[in-house]
């Protein structure tokens, strides 16, 4: 059964295909226009598309809920098992060793907070963002104590610079972590519908239970070439 959101994405597709047909063929004409001698003195002709509205008639069959029982799920101590885990990798890349009792410290208020999180939503999936944030502040705060003991004992250490180390920290915490945990979240719920010719007229119009009406405004991108955080060259999309 198709999905209501796969064919609007579609229409979509199609409404940016017609775009890039229309800027094809601007651009065969402005090639015309360079090789005419009295054209070549002329504005090229280039067609956009503003607006489009659209307006479908669908018939939903009904909401898809899925397999209840492949719904991921995670305990609050694999969870914190897992971050763990991430937690050494990314202090490892930074040569920061954590005392024992600290990692065992994190781990246990892990559990603890992933299973608060859980009492929300059904499951860790509910609130992913949420979850993953309050597990980097569990492990960033021992870890700027840890910094703290280290310029204790380092005078050539500065303030200044743990914070940045502990910024970087936490954004390599979060993707990683991001990463590991995106797999559990749940597939969202999706709408069954009919939006073929054929089964919208044996419907008939006093049968149509919606109607999709979209204005699809346009917007561009273009290729940039940017500087990146580690001052390389790089090619980018932005905002046209």
């Amino acid at each position: 059964m198709p999905k209501l959101g796969d064919f609007l994405g579609d229409l979509l597709t199609e409404v940016t295909m017609a775009r890039v047909q229309a800027d094809l063929e601007s651009v065969r004409i402005a090639e015309l226009y360079a090789n005419h001698p009295l054209l070549k003195h002329m504005p090229v002709p280039r067609f956009r598309l503003p607006m489009v509205k659209l307006d479908v008639p669908v018939l939903i069959r009904g909401e898809d809920l899925g397999d209840p029982d492949e719904k991921p799920k995670i305990s609050p101590e694999e969870a914190a098992e897992k971050f763990i885990k991430i937690l050494g990798t990314v202090l490892d890349d930074h040569d920061i060793q954590l005392l024992t009792e600290d990692r065992e410290r994190v781990r246990r208020a892990a559990v603890l907070k992933v299973a608060e999180h859980q009492k929300l939503p059904p499951d860790v999936a509910g609130s992913i963002t949420g979850t993953v944030t309050d597990l980097i502040k569990l492990a960033v705060r021992t870890i700027r104590k840890h910094l703290e003991t280290l310029r204790k004992a380092d005078e050539t250490r500065s303030a200044a610079e743990d914070e940045h180390l502990l910024m970087t920290i936490r954004e390599n915490l979060r993707r990683a972590a991001m990463t590991v945990f995106i797999a559990y979240v749940a597939s969202p719920r999706r709408l069954e519908a009919e939006m073929t010719t054929s089964h919208v007229k044996e419907a008939g119009s006093e049968n149509i239970l919606a109607r999709v009406t979209m204005e699809v405004t346009e917007d561009g991108m273009e290729w940039a070439t940017v500087v990146d955080s580690d001052g390389e060259l790089t090619e980018r999309l932005v905002n046209e």
